[in-house]
């Protein structure tokens, strides 16, 4: 009923969340809440200038560092204007050109690159002050993104107040509540599958053994049948978009997505937990057919570690690569598959060590199952030829891991059962890992290489074509053409990417270009006049495609690029013959030109290729026409002649793949070669994180028993200290070396910047010092400046004018692409320009892409401060990562090693330490009184050696009190037995004495009745003298050490002729049981009867006052030894009683000697056998008698 309730509970949460979340993640509901959202923003902006102006009114003059000091605690981001100049702004990822477009008082939606914020200008007083509020996606509502057109499209909502459009995602619901949902959905599947887990329980009570298998098969006949049926009906359609089903990872049917994979997972595990308890049940070991039973089995054994590596191999060769090597495992990405193959190993040991449980119960021996394994194996590499690898290491791994089950038994020795199987799973994983990791690395060579090779954009060419005819016939094109408006080329760009070329082509920069009838263009840097439509011909190369009034022409390109020109002929809107004609350029570079920033124009998404890692080279006709990257290529490419084509081949470090362009051209690409700690680092991670998962699950599962072993196990304490101590070492000297790296990093960093920043300089003032006042004013000519120091310094430059605002940059599409303002960190303004400091190094960081920039102020020769030089550091940011997880990569594997060694010699030093103090605890242990002790022999005179000596001393004190202990007691004993002698003796005496006074007295007096008195009287004395002697007989036979003889004697012939004797003196019932009539034990037949002689005498005492009298004697034999059982109905022995029973003169009887059992107990030790007994006081008492088996 638990269950049930837990099933319902989950459903009804289930549909609850979901409507909840549909609800509140509507397009409508998303609409109001991105308005309420804008206006909040706008109302924060209000606040914020009434701030703002109550500063600028409080002083006639404003400075810098007035309003710096004063709006330190602004949270908007602000300008600030004095008349037409800018005095003061807060942040420069801000949209100023847009200022004053904006209208006062009014809020409006401004856009910075791939940015929005919520603008607000105010005019008062002689200031502008602009207010822009980012509206970030921690802003804005899951799914709602802002686009920067008025057109309405698909999944978009007008905001006609705002002069936007809402973009919203369809099915925009936060991935944390997707994965709630998710988590929900799955625990509904898995209550169903715990359901129908306990229904057949109920008739696994009730049926036979030998038919607990049929219901094992069927329970998975219907685990099957429900994944159909979810598999049929498929995922619930809020899940459609999500994580959990919109990533394929696979190509196999029902594993294809995350959710698949993880429903799979369940039905696996419960499968498991089924297949595991049907294990545990006895069962009947086989002894027929072993074979034939046994390959079925096997197979099934071995189908799922080949399957599990087929399908995790399928999921990491659809992961994506990270370019280094060493970064990929510190990434989301590289977790997931370093969880995704431990949860397999994980799943990989349970399943192994259920089937061989199971071997054991059917009596299989380890070489049986490695003989049906390895026969298996074969089968499988014969069928499945394309995937040995798998097969191979599926082999190796279980056969590994059978071997560590069976000869290391978890529960005998743990230590290291554990470390070994966590060293073989952590082993073959991580060669898995690496395998995969390579094919992915030369996968994407390989496709770095076709790319490199095209000449051409097959998508663009279809594009163009596609949308000629719809660009030609646009009214809205058309009609722009025809105006006289100025800017015609800015507005035609805008709305054709607006509309054509929205979210396509992202990788092309595009330059339109309008040449109506008799135009001119000035040509820079050579101011050249040509005609329009003329310069546009001869820059035309090969027609790719042409169709009425369209025309797309390839111009002849480079290895690094690709550049279209397209022609759209408008022959109706001019009045002479020729018409207009729209130029669209389309060009884009396949290779990244400089240093710096294209690893943040690649982030920005331009399509640009990721060659950070790579090494390339074209040689045309065997000679290097053109080269990229670290590499050190020949000249001349007679050197690899014999390397292999399309192929990958290894050299001086590196992994090469040549790739043919043309018949004269040949390409080569290179890649770093996996280092040695490349290789490692998943098995180290691999490694810790198993061990790190077990020993929660220890600590867990056996905390308390582990705290009782740490308390009194000196072994323990002593692993643990110096295992913790290397610990703290290691982990102390890796958080010394980081802060090292990246203290020293960052100091490197900062002197290069310098050194460079400071080269600019003197370059640029050199160059720009002889025009004075009037170095800043030829831009064009201090950006080709710019560009050339760039290439030199490998850097990026920036130069600012004294108020901050951008004059020229070596890379100008940083900011033509909205990606950064055009005015100055302000920060970096007010330590350079307002506290005058000679350099400033800050990070900043533009999206997502975080760097060093440094600044300087441009100071002409003449000392006339004309500006700010900016060096921001992009150049080899990935790089520098490398190096760093390079070395944290070298640490880890380091960490492991050495902590594997560590604890190896741990183990061995714990050993050989505690080693004396074993042999002095089992030595102690030992010792004993009533034997020799031996001595502890060591040589050295240490501590350990301080206490053996103690030990030895001791042993001998030990000795000698043993001694003087064995000869006091022999002398308490013989003393104590004199006693009881002459107790014995002197009771017959006294009757003895008063008879022999009563003779003489009647003698005496002449008493006519001597005669009779006389002989009454003599028999009297003899009974006595009769006593005495059986006393002095019964002392006789215990004090008298028989010598053991080598002698024989029919054990059942001793008992039946006591029991006949005791038949005839007594009324008495005796019972023999008895399997045989002759059973010859190690004894003499005199012994033998004194033995039973003695026990049934005992017995008869002990049944005085009982009215039936029963003794029955049990005989069995033994396999070294035969067993006599005599049981009694008598009154039984006193719990007191019991320790002293066999001890001489101890009775507890008012007649007899008490040295009966202790003669019993003598012989029977002799003769080496035993005696023990059992008895309940009032129901009786059975001595139980084991005498050695005579040997034939």
């Amino acid at each position: 009923m638990l269950y049930i309730a837990g099933f319902f509970l989950f459903l009804s949460a289930f549909y609850g969340l979901r409507y909840m979340v549909e609800n509140n993640y509507r397009p409508e509901t998303l609409v109001k809440k991105t308005r309420n959202i804008i206006y909040r923003l706008d109302n924060q902006n209000i606040t914020s200038s009434k701030k703002v102006f109550g500063f600028l009114q409080q002083k006639k003059k404003v400075t810098w560092v007035y309003l710096n000091t004063y709006l330190a605690d602004l949270q908007a981001n602000v300008l600030v204007k004095q008349g037409d100049s800018i005095i003061y702004w807060n942040n420069n990822q801000i949209p100023v050109g847009q200022l004053s477009s904006m209208t006062n008082g009014k809020v409006k939606i401004l856009f910075l690159g791939n940015r929005s914020y919520v603008g607000l200008k105010l005019v008062k007083d002689g200031y502008t002050v602009g207010l822009f509020s980012p509206l970030t996606t921690k802003i804005l509502p899951f799914g709602v993104k802002i686009e920067n057109h008025l057109e309405k499209g698909k999944n978009e909502f007008l905001l006609k107040e705002l002069k936007t459009t809402l973009k919203i995602m369809p099915g925009a619901i936060p991935p944390n509540m997707l994965s709630l949902l998710f988590f929900l959905y799955t625990a509904i599947i898995l209550y169903i599958l715990i359901i129908l887990a306990l229904l057949y329980k109920i008739p696994e009570k009730r049926i036979a053994v030998q038919y607990s298998g049929l219901l094992l098969f069927s329970f998975f006949i219907d685990l099957i049948f429900i994944r159909g049926i979810q598999y049929y009906f498929g995922f619930p359609k809020v899940f459609k978009n999500s994580f959990w089903l919109s990533g394929q990872i696979t190509n196999l049917p029902g594993l294809k997505t995350p959710g698949d994979l993880v429903l799979n997972l369940v039905l696996f595990c419960v499968g498991l937990y089924m297949l595991l308890r049907y294990f545990k049940t006895k069962q009947t070991p086989w002894s027929k057919h072993i074979l034939l039973k046994l390959i079925p089995i096997q197979i099934a054994l071995f189908a799922l570690p080949v399957v599990l590596y087929f399908i995790t191999e399928s999921i990491l060769q659809n992961g994506s690569l990270i370019l280094f090597p060493e970064n990929v495992y510190f990434s989301t990405p590289g977790v997931v598959r370093l969880l995704l193959v431990l949860l397999v190993n994980l799943l990989l040991y349970l399943w192994i060590d259920a089937f061989l449980r199971f071997f054991r119960q059917k009596g299989i021996s380890f070489w049986q199952i490695i003989a049906t394994l390895t026969l298996v194996a074969i089968l499988f590499l014969l069928l499945t030829q394309r995937e040995n690898t798998i097969i191979f290491l599926a082999y190796i791994l279980c056969l590994l891991l059978m071997a560590i089950i069976w000869f290391l038994r978890l529960s005998k020795k743990p230590y290291f059962h554990s470390i070994l199987t966590i060293f073989l799973l952590s082993l073959s994983a991580a060669y898995l890992l690496n395998i995969n990791e390579q094919e992915n690395r030369n996968a994407h060579q390989r496709f770095t290489a076709n790319m490199l090779t095209q000449k051409q954009d097959p998508y663009l060419q279809y594009l163009l074509k596609d949308q000629s005819k719809k660009i030609l016939s646009d009214t809205n094109i058309i009609q722009t053409i025809a105006s006289g408006k100025e800017d015609k080329e800015h507005q035609i760009s805008h709305y054709l990417n607006k509309k054509y070329f929205h979210g396509m082509l992202s990788s092309y920069s595009r330059q339109v270009t309008l040449c109506e009838p008799g135009q001119q263009l000035e040509i820079q840097p050579d101011n050249k006049v040509v005609g329009c439509d003329a310069f546009f011909r001869q820059l035309q190369g090969k027609i790719v495609d042409t169709s009425a009034n369209f025309e797309l022409s390839l111009v002849n390109n480079t290895s690094e690029s690709i550049y279209y020109i397209a022609r759209f002929h408008y022959p109706d809107l001019a009045n002479g013959k020729e018409g207009v004609n729209l130029y669209i350029e389309f060009y884009t570079n396949i290779i990244p030109k400089g240093l710096g920033y294209p690893e943040l124009l690649q982030a920005a998404g331009t399509g640009e290729l990721h060659l950070s890692g790579y090494s390339f080279a074209f040689y045309e006709r065997g000679k290097l026409e053109y080269k990229f990257g670290d590499f050190l290529y020949p000249i001349d490419l007679s050197d690899l002649k014999k390397a292999p084509v399309r192929k990958f081949f290894r050299k001086e470090g590196y992994t090469h793949y040549m790739l043919p362009v043309n018949n004269k051209e040949v390409l080569l690409v290179s890649r770093l070669r996996q280092t040695l700690s490349g290789w490692l680092l998943p098995f180290s991670l691999l490694f810790i994180l198993s061990g790190f998962f077990l020993l929660l699950y220890i600590s867990v599962k056996f905390g308390k028993q582990i705290l009782e072993t740490f308390n009194y196990s000196f072994s323990t304490r002593l692993q643990l200290t110096l295992f913790s101590t290397m610990l703290i070492i290691f982990f102390t000297l890796t958080a010394i070396i980081l802060y090292y790296f990246n203290t020293n990093n960052q100091q490197t960093i900062s002197n290069n910047l310098k050194e460079k920043t400071h080269s600019v300089l003197i370059e640029l003032q050199h160059k720009l010092s002889p025009f004075g006042s009037a170095a800043l004013q030829n831009k064009q000519e201090i950006q080709s400046y710019l560009q050339k120091f760039s290439m030199v310094f490998f850097s990026d430059i920036n130069l600012y004018d004294n108020s901050g605002k951008l004059v020229v940059s070596s890379r100008p599409e940083i900011f033509s692409r909205g990606l950064q303002s055009r005015l100055i960190n302000p920060v970096a303004y007010t330590e350079i320009e307002k506290k005058h400091k000679l350099f400033y190094l800050s990070k900043e960081q533009i999206q997502n892409v975080e760097f060093y920039s440094s600044y300087a102020p441009f100071i002409l020769s003449n000392g006339v401060e004309a500006g700010i030089i900016n060096l921001p550091y992009f150049a080899r940011q990935s790089e520098l990562q490398h190096t760093y997880y390079q070395m944290l990569s070298n640490l880890i594997n380091l960490f492991v090693i050495t902590g594997m060694l560590g604890m190896l010699l741990m183990i061995y030093l714990s050993r050989l330490l505690t080693r004396p103090l074993n042999i002095l605890q089992r030595k102690i242990t030992d010792v004993s009184i009533e034997r020799q002790n031996e001595k502890i022999e060591w040589n050295r005179k240490d501590e350990i050696g301080k206490l053996i000596e103690a030990y030895n001393q001791m042993v001998e004190k030990l000795e000698e009190s043993a001694r003087l202990i064995k000869y006091s007691a022999r002398e308490k004993a013989w003393r104590e037995m004199a006693r009881q002698i002459a107790h014995e003796i002197r009771n017959p005496l006294t009757p003895m004495k008063l008879n022999v006074q009563y003779l003489q007295k009647v003698y005496s007096a002449k008493d006519p009745s001597f005669d009779e008195k006389f002989k009454s009287v003599s028999h009297s004395l003899i009974n006595q003298i009769d006593t005495m002697n059986e006393v002095a007989g019964m002392f006789s036979d215990f004090s008298k050490m028989k010598i053991p003889l080598d002698e024989k004697a029919n054990l059942i012939e001793a008992i039946t002729s006591t029991t006949t004797l005791f038949r005839k003196s007594y009324e008495i019932t005796i019972t023999i049981d008895t399997e045989s009539d002759n059973l010859e034990v190690r004894a003499s037949m005199q012994d033998l009867l004194r033995i039973f002689n003695n026990l049934l005498k005992n017995a008869v005492q002990s049944m005085e006052n009982v009215p039936e009298k029963n003794i029955r004697i049990q005989i069995l034999r033994r396999q070294k030894y035969a067993e006599v059982r005599v049981t009694d109905n008598g009154k039984g022995i006193d719990e007191d009683d019991k320790e002293h029973i066999f001890q001489p003169y101890f009775t507890t009887k008012s007649k007899g000697t008490g040295l009966g059992l202790a003669i019993v107990k003598n012989l029977l030790t002799e003769m080496g056998g035993e005696i023990i007994f059992v008895s309940d006081k009032g129901l009786g008492t059975t001595f139980i008698l084991k005498f050695p088996l005579s040997v034939e």
